[in-house]
């Protein structure tokens, strides 16, 4: 997997908001598809990624939004991590339908990892939903656990049945490349 040496990735800014909307209608839309109808997905999709919302977690000095690219600096993936208290809540991490099962979310993961050491915090947490099947086995490759069931509610009525899943920074090792 030696090919993954030349991913980078860089802080995304304001400037950056329709290339990571576009991203995301390229990424999020096909993996969530599947589980939500057509209304509930719209809602869902123009709910997180507007302007005014990535403008706000953007400015959250909590918050942290990153573009992945690679060499040619053509963005394959994204992902954004909260510093919360004692994790690291990993808010987002896609990768390009196209370039899954590259080892790229693996090479994603090892950043956050680092940072969640790099913060001194004791483990990282994400939600998911219950029914991503593809999602939930990724994360428990890693070494995440579910600790327990979330429902949230979302717009228009709609609730989020999420699993929350979390890694043990200090057991967890990095993946070697």
């Amino acid at each position: 997997m030696g090919h993954l040496v030349n991913l980078t990735f860089r802080k995304a800014f304001v400037a950056d908001i329709p290339q990571l909307i576009d991203l995301a209608k390229e990424i999020w839309l096909p993996t969530f598809a599947v589980y939500f109808s057509e209304t509930e997905l719209n809602s869902l999709f123009s709910g997180m990624y507007n302007t005014d919302r990535i403008t706000a977690d953007l400015q959250n000095p909590h918050y942290a939004l990153h573009i992945v690219e690679n060499t040619a600096q053509k963005p394959v993936g994204y992902f954004a991590t909260a510093i919360k208290p004692t994790y690291l809540k990993l808010d987002k991490i896609y990768v390009s339908p196209k370039l899954q099962g590259q080892g790229i979310g693996k090479w994603i993961f090892d950043e956050i990892v680092r940072q969640a050491r790099e913060q001194s915090l004791d483990s990282i947490q994400l939600n998911v939903n219950r029914r991503n099947a593809p999602a939930i086995s990724f994360y428990k490759k890693l070494g995440f656990k579910i600790i327990r069931s979330e429902d949230i509610p979302g717009p228009n009525g709609f609730v989020y049945d999420d699993f929350v899943m979390e890694f043990e920074v200090s057991e967890g090792m990095l993946i070697k490349y």
